[in-house]
């Protein structure tokens, strides 16, 4: 039996709230951290991964693995903070074709900067029109699909 196509009424309007919840959330947070700090939603994602890390530094890879997008996208956009001196590249001792994106000072101050109202836009957009009890169940289902995201593309 071939799986189904069309989607549920419940289904569908599931669909629709997340896409268009999902597009509004994300454009309105870019065009805060555009307009505020010059960064784009993946200059964030990359810098926030890298003040996380422990010496402030990562290889390309694994910063596309944590951040699931790919590597040459996260290739373009450091070349991009790299010319505001916001990261610095390092070559990988132990593998001559690897490399480090490091963290520089001014880069930890851009993301130092930017975090505190990134993220009450944050609460503010997503986190406070959800009640408090779903959210883990959120978590849980959203989780789900990326995993299953995961599993289809190695």
């Amino acid at each position: 039996m071939p799986p189904r196509a069309a989607l549920t009424a419940t289904e569908q309007d599931a669909w629709r709230a997340f896409v268009l919840a999902a597009m509004q959330v994300t454009e309105r947070l870019g065009r805060h951290l555009q307009a505020d700090f010059d960064l784009s939603m993946d200059d964030y994602g990359i810098l926030t991964v890298l003040a996380e890390s422990p010496d402030g530094e990562l290889r390309f890879t694994d910063i596309a693995r944590t951040l699931r997008m790919p590597k040459a996208n996260v290739t373009y956009r450091f070349q991009r903070m790299e010319r505001r001196e916001l990261v610095v590249r390092r070559a990988c001792a132990s593998d001559a074709r690897g490399a480090f994106a490091v963290l520089t000072a001014q880069g930890r101050s851009v993301i130092q900067l930017a975090e505190a109202p990134h993220l009450r836009l944050v609460r503010q957009l997503f986190i406070d029109p959800i009640e408090p009890d779903a959210l883990p169940t959120l978590s849980e289902q959203l989780r789900r699909v990326l995993d299953g995201l995961e599993s289809d593309h190695p």
